[in-house]
């Protein structure tokens, strides 16, 4: 196994319950009319956690190298950015062909996937212009809607 995923790996493995319930309570509540498919286990919630902390790290970074002085400073962590945006967009796609692959969810009917409170996964209609999921959310965000 290569040496960066061994590295994922621990990083999964020390990743506190504590985190996870931060998380969950970001999400939106499941709602009446949500199309509840399953639950997202707890191996899979790191894993999004990870991805979530990897993110902060490149936006972090993002700060740090606008205000560092030394160039050195400014190349450390604008390759901190870099890796940590990379790792986080990968972990990201694993889950959701994780999440589509444990729940059989690969059809062009169930396109519009989202978390919601409790880790549930949810299907939601392409014209559901009411769901408060994430990835309807921004889907209506960056198409308008």
């Amino acid at each position: 196994m290569l040496k960066w995923m061994k590295d994922v790996g621990k990083e999964i493995e020390g990743i506190l319950e504590a985190d996870v319930d931060a998380r969950d309570k970001t999400l939106s509540e499941v709602e009446s009319d949500d199309n509840v498919v399953g639950e997202v286990p707890l191996d899979l919630r790191k894993l999004l956690v990870l991805s979530r902390q990897y993110k902060k790290r490149s936006a972090e970074a993002v700060t740090a190298a606008e205000f560092a002085t030394e160039e050195g400073k400014i190349a450390e962590n604008q390759e901190v950015v870099l890796a940590s945006k990379t790792k986080s967009r990968l972990l990201n796609e694993i889950f959701w062909m994780s999440i589509r692959e444990m729940f059989t969810l690969w059809g062009e009917e169930n396109s519009s996937l989202g978390i919601k409170r409790g880790w549930k996964v949810v299907v939601c209609a392409e014209d559901d212009d009411g769901c408060s999921c994430l990835g309807c959310t921004l889907r209506r965000a960056i198409l308008g809607g």
